[in-house]
């Protein structure tokens, strides 16, 4: 029976991963801005480099706090070498062959386990307003 050479694997994942994301995560400390009284929340770099997003399932409609809301999911994949990635971790993506991701943010609901460990795969949530 022939060896899985699992890097040589990880490198071809790795060649298909086209997006590019930062990932941070809330460290916890909020400063106010004395001019403006905003708070503003540090957030620490976790990651940023290559990846790649596609759906997961259909969108469902619910309401988060009063607002009609449509809740997407996301896979995210990420080089194995990249650092852990946290639930409540927020992922900008900043490049992205699909137009409509740009820009937009996901947040970290945890991690998707697999048998053959070739990349970090997360499972993200997209919310946005429900206008229909």
């Amino acid at each position: 029976m022939a060896s899985i050479n699992l890097s040589k694997i990880s490198a071809t994942v790795e060649d298909y991963m086209i997006d590019t994301v930062v990932i941070t995560r809330r460290s916890g400390t909020i400063s106010i801005d004395p001019g403006t009284l905003r708070a503003n929340e540090t957030l620490t770099s976790v990651y940023m480099g290559k990846a790649m997003i596609g759906p997961q399932g259909s969108p469902v409609k619910t309401v988060v706090g009063s607002a009609p809301t449509v809740r997407m999911l996301y896979e995210v994949g990420i080089p194995v070498s990249a650092p852990e990635v946290e639930p409540n971790d927020i992922i900008q993506v900043a490049v992205s062959a699909d137009p409509q991701l740009k820009e937009v943010l996901l947040f970290v609901e945890g991690i998707i386990p697999s048998t053959f460990f070739t990349h970090r795969r997360i499972l993200c949530r997209r919310d946005v307003a429900d206008d229909g």
